[in-house]
């Protein structure tokens, strides 16, 4: 019998994950680049869109 309580390691546990959707490191700053980054979080974020909007499914058809 196996025990599934035990934790278990895969030799190609990385095959299957998408490293690219994840965002980039940030590189070392300098304090140039920080005062541009700055700058950048001044301007205002772009709206969200709202969950309940998104996650709601059409209403099922009437026969």
């Amino acid at each position: 019998p196996v025990d599934f309580s035990q934790p278990v390691a895969f030799e190609n546990a990385e095959i299957g994950h998408c490293p690219d959707l994840a965002p980039p490191p940030p590189p070392p700053q300098t304090p140039e680049e920080e005062e541009e980054e700055e700058e950048e979080e001044e301007a205002p974020p772009k709206p969200a869109l709202k969950p309940t909007e998104t996650v709601r499914p059409p209403p099922p058809a009437s026969t």
